[in-house]
């Protein structure tokens, strides 16, 4: 079984995505921010990260950049509700520059299951491994 970790602050989100992901068959980890992120990362085998980009204490730009260092082998999928619009920035095209593997907005939730199922069994596919059984 694949273990995924979401970053997110936002617990309504987050709660749902948990679900979601584990419907699909993944074991999932939380973290409420970048800097507890980090800690799991340290301290587990992640097959990938879905990381939101604003975070307070670490955001998700700050953890690509320092997981890309530790863990240049994770799958990591950056993820964002308003992308920067309200700023006037877009943080998700930022977000690959720091090294995302693949960015996608939080309102096509079910886009991101997709996205993980995809990148997860083409990185089995090409390392020869079997791929996880999901229900």
């Amino acid at each position: 079984m694949s273990k995924i970790l979401l970053a997110d602050d936002d617990a309504v989100f987050r709660g749902l995505l948990k679900e979601l992901l584990e419907h699909a068959g993944y074991q999932v980890e939380v973290a409420a921010d970048g800097k507890a992120a980090i800690g799991h990362v340290r301290n587990g085998d992640f097959d990938a990260l879905i990381a939101d980009i604003i975070m307070p204490n670490m955001d998700g730009l700050e953890l690509i950049r320092m997981l890309r260092r530790e863990r240049p082998d994770l799958l990591v999928i950056a993820i964002s509700g308003t992308a920067g619009e309200e700023r006037g920035q877009d943080y998700l095209p930022a977000a690959a520059t720091f090294g995302a593997t693949a960015t996608v907005g939080k309102r096509r939730i079910m886009e991101i299951v997709d996205l993980v199922d995809r990148l997860i069994a083409e990185r089995a596919s090409s390392s020869g491994a079997e791929m996880p059984l999901q229900n």
